[in-house]
């Protein structure tokens, strides 16, 4: 790969005055920007384990973290990547595909709690790849071509 880690801002940390917030932001960035390397070098697996990790940094607060929503989260945003004709992502469109898996997250939960039926947790992963999210890209696909 010709990607020198020089490429990718370091974290920068102000001594000990760096917020948490700051930190996360600035990992999500060096994500983001690795995850751009990947798949400008065509290194596509590994850019779109970057992209839903930048993504999840950005948008997810460590005391909501689930394990079962990071799963269905990755799932996900990585279907709805592989359905665009470019697979790069926007800082905002991800947001706005983050904020749309995630209101589907909670719609399912709903009807998990509400059903009679148990779903073990390989069961859940295998049923994540088959939910069906109306993504952009599925109404207009150039929305947002860059």
């Amino acid at each position: 790969m010709e990607c020198d880690i020089k490429d990718i801002m370091p974290l920068q940390f102000n001594d000990h005055f760096c917020s948490s917030n700051a930190a996360l932001e600035n990992l999500a960035k060096n994500f983001y920007k690795l995850a751009e390397k990947f798949i400008h070098n065509k290194m596509y697996d590994k850019g779109l384990d970057c992209y839903c990790d930048a993504f999840l940094i950005r948008n997810l607060s460590i005391e909501d973290s689930d394990e079962q929503f990071i799963d269905f989260f990755k799932v996900q945003f990585t279907i709805y990547q592989l359905g665009k004709k470019n697979i790069r992502v926007a800082l905002s469109e991800g947001d706005m595909i983050f904020d749309l898996i995630q209101m589907e997250w909670e719609r399912i939960q709903a009807e998990l709690e509400a059903s009679l039926f148990e779903i073990d947790e390989r069961g859940l992963h295998d049923w994540y790849k088959n939910i069906e999210i109306d993504f952009p890209w599925m109404c207009n696909s150039t929305m947002f071509e860059m």
